[in-house]
């Protein structure tokens, strides 16, 4: 059997004392970013994993649980009202159970995951080969994730059925009329992304309409005029991307579409879309329900009984607005359930 390595090994080959390396593996100790990371480097290269087990022994449970937000950019998470109300819902379960939450950045999602004393993670859209879940499963962190992991049993999944929800929008869409139909979603590659695409090319050649993705990769409204402007000009168009609602309103405008008598518009979940003129129609992925699902399959984790089927699927709510209805009405809310059976996801 492999010796394990020692903090005197890592310090010795980085060139640093002994209290320097622990602190450099730890987050502690005031050093330059090159220094802290070329300690955990030269850790990672020789194999050094800190002895968890005796740091609880001396310490006790760190008490932290970390929500890692992966899947987009730096800083986009906080300006989207579903991650708003997840990480606020998240952070008062947390502290019902004696844990406080950290928010750990994409840009730092695989230090977190190495290194940071977690006693559990919430992995907030984990993009496609993602190294922060074998790394928290190295460490044997329980971990909680809205991505569909049923070849791992010891990954807790929350999640959505996103074909499901696809194949709604685009049947609302079709009732009114709707004939071509647009997606615009960003650039990401996880899995709520993915699977919403091929959902989309799916339901577009069952019923034989023409259908154009947009995989935005600058500002919102070029990709929405990008949308407009191709050669099957949408007359519906969806958009997975949250932040874009405005930017399709501003798209329609300078291509002199009215909404919705020429240009159906629907978008994920934001609640500022109440007040757009017209009001957007939206999809929620409803945060509250998925931390009620996801809180006590984590907490029954830390007490060191997994669950026996750690998947769950919550609905998502389709609320119908004026952006997408050709037939003036108030209002209304259409509840999309899963149709993926748990068992077989």
């Amino acid at each position: 059997m492999k010796a394990r390595i020692r903090i005197q090994e890592v310090a010795a080959a980085a060139g640093v004392s002994i209290g320097t390396a622990s602190d450099g593996i730890n987050g502690k100790g005031r050093m330059s970013e090159a220094t802290r990371r070329r300690i955990r480097e030269t850790a990672t290269t020789l194999g050094y994993r800190p002895h968890h087990a005796a740091r609880s022994l001396r310490q006790g449970r760190s008490g932290l649980i970390g929500m890692i937000l992966r899947a987009y950019s730096p800083g986009m998470h906080g300006g989207l009202s579903y991650f708003a109300e997840l990480i606020s819902l998240s952070t008062v379960d947390a502290l019902a159970h004696g844990y406080a939450l950290v928010v750990i950045p994409s840009e730092q999602a695989l230090d977190g995951a190495a290194w940071l004393p977690l006693d559990a993670a919430i992995v907030a859209d984990p993009v496609d080969d993602d190294p922060v879940l074998p790394a928290l499963r190295a460490r044997g962190i329980p971990m909680v994730t809205d991505w569909s992991l049923a070849q791992d049993p010891d990954v807790i999944c929350v999640d959505h059925d996103h074909a499901a929800t696809m194949h709604a929008v685009l049947d609302h869409f079709a009732e009114q009329g709707a004939r071509s139909m647009g997606l615009l979603t960003g650039g990401a590659s996880d899995h709520y992304t993915r699977v919403s695409v091929a959902a989309f090319h799916a339901w577009c050649a069952e019923r034989r309409l023409p259908g154009a993705v947009e995989w935005a990769k600058e500002a919102p409204v070029d990709s929405a005029l990008r949308l407009l402007d191709h050669r099957d000009r949408p007359d519906a168009i969806f958009s997975l991307w949250a932040v874009a609602g405005h930017a399709m309103l501003e798209a329609a405008r300078r291509r002199s579409l009215q909404v919705p008598a020429d240009l159906l518009l629907a978008c994920a979940d934001d609640m500022a879309y109440t007040t757009t003129n017209p009001p957007l129609t939206t999809v929620s992925f409803q945060p509250r329900l998925m931390s009620e699902a996801g809180g006590p399959l984590l907490g029954a984790a830390l007490a060191g009984d997994f669950p026996e089927q750690p998947n769950r699927l919550v609905p998502t709510m389709l609320t119908i607005r004026a952006s997408s209805s050709r037939t003036p009405g108030p209002e209304r809310s259409v509840v999309i359930q899963p149709r993926i059976p748990e068992a077989h996801r």
